[in-house]
């Protein structure tokens, strides 16, 4: 219990108690310590009497016969008597009790058994600091007004000078001239920009970059620049201008880059090395129509089930 107070163990109403009891002063000490720690375990409120005589003294550990505990403390002011169900009261619990009790009833929102309320107190090492800093001013306050102890205060020192910041390095840029406009940027080459190049001189303007990343850098991954590239090439040189646009030639890659299969609407030995125009897909449905009445004049008999 280190908010007891030191001198309450060479108290005098300890001395009576002790003496009213036949007990020496150590076994006194040890009795009322006891109590106060039953009291911060069990009861934070002070109101031991909750418990019976007989429960109280075997929870503080004595000898002494319950009854007549109880007796001498109240009559020598250890505890106090309290009217309902607490029954007795730590005396000045509230005012002694330590801080983590103090706590303990406000966040339960209760007050002491005899009304007082619960109150934030300091931590015992916070006042011991306290009064260990008030100490220190006193004797410090003392040895600066006798005249024959005062200690001549250090002179300042002088600040250093700041040192300069090294300024920084200056590139060595071209000289523009009054009148002339600043060397534009060279932009940066990416994988893109061979691509962008023959968009350019095929239409004399600006790929759009944006739409064409995503269906470029698709194939690019698949087949590679290799074979992607001159597919590229060939494609715009062989669609109008108008209907250019990335989409659209990754839609038809292998027809530019010469990976599809003939289809049957291909004409006999032609490469499929670009779109089939409408004449020429008439021309192709024309030419199986023709293969598919010779072969029936002939009796193929796939060719009519077919």
């Amino acid at each position: 219990m280190r908010s007891v107070k030191r001198e309450a163990f060479d108290h005098p109403k300890l001395k009576l108690c002790s003496t009213q009891l036949g007990v020496d002063m150590a076994t006194m000490r040890g009795i009322a310590e006891s109590l106060w720690l039953v009291a911060s375990i069990n009861f934070p409120r002070g109101d031991v009497g909750r418990w019976s005589n007989r429960r109280l003294a075997a929870a503080i550990g004595t000898s002494v016969d319950a009854d007549l505990l109880v007796e001498a403390l109240v009559e020598n002011g250890l505890l106090d008597e309290l009217e309902g169900e607490g029954r007795l009261y730590v005396h000045d619990w509230h005012e002694h009790c330590d801080r983590h009790t103090n706590i303990r009833l406000l966040k339960r929102r209760e007050t002491f058994a005899n009304g007082s309320p619960a109150r934030r107190a300091k931590r015992d090492d916070d006042e011991e600091r306290e009064r260990t800093r008030e100490n220190a001013k006193s004797r410090e306050g003392t040895r600066v007004d006798s005249p024959a102890r005062a200690i001549p205060e250090p002179e300042p020192e002088p600040e250093p000078e700041p040192e300069p910041e090294p300024e920084p390095e200056k590139k060595n840029l071209p000289a523009v001239r009054a009148g002339e406009s600043p060397p534009a940027k060279v932009p940066r080459e990416t994988w893109i920009t061979p691509y962008a190049a023959a968009w350019r001189e095929r239409t004399g303007g600006e790929m759009p970059i944006e739409p064409a990343l995503r269906p470029l850098g698709r194939l690019r991954r698949e087949h590679g620049d290799a074979v992607v590239l001159p597919a590229w090439c060939r494609y715009l040189a062989e669609t109008e201008v108008r209907f250019l646009g990335a989409p659209a030639f990754a839609a038809k890659f292998g027809v530019w880059a010469g990976l599809a299969r003939p289809g049957p609407l291909t004409p006999p030995g032609r490469a499929p090395s670009r779109p089939l125009s409408r004449d020429e897909r008439t021309q192709a449905a024309f030419a199986r129509v023709e293969a598919l009445d010779r072969l029936v004049e002939e009796g193929d008999p796939d060719a009519v089930r077919g």
